[in-house]
């Protein structure tokens, strides 16, 4: 039931932007990542960083154009940058600027 409610949670923000980061230095929501990609292209980056990031331009620049009804989430198994530093030094902080990342709101962190 609390699976479902986060899926639709993350789904709705994706409807508002087609691109998601998800920050989880607690990989509290890895195990969403099978159904999140029913919705949306999921790169992982549990694997090969630099792999992930040439997925993730790449998908971001040419496919998510062609494919308007499905968005990007980006799953990062690390914490969100807490200052300007800490953006500057994340490869995929690129992807949240105007449009997502997750948690965000205190609501998406309770």
């Amino acid at each position: 039931m609390i699976r479902e409610y986060i899926v639709a949670h993350l789904q709705k923000k994706l409807e508002a932007k087609k691109v998601l980061v998800i920050y989880d230095d607690s990989k509290f929501y890895v195990e969403l990542l099978p159904a999140l990609s029913k919705i949306a292209k999921v790169i992982d980056l549990q694997g090969s960083i630099l792999e992930a990031r040439e997925e993730a331009y790449h998908y971001f620049n040419k496919d998510l154009i062609n494919n308007a009804s499905k968005g990007l989430i980006i799953y990062s198994p690390f914490e969100g940058p807490k200052d300007e530093q800490d953006k500057i030094e994340d490869p995929f902080y690129v992807f949240t600027l105007g449009n997502n990342y997750f948690p965000y709101t205190a609501s998406d962190k309770y």
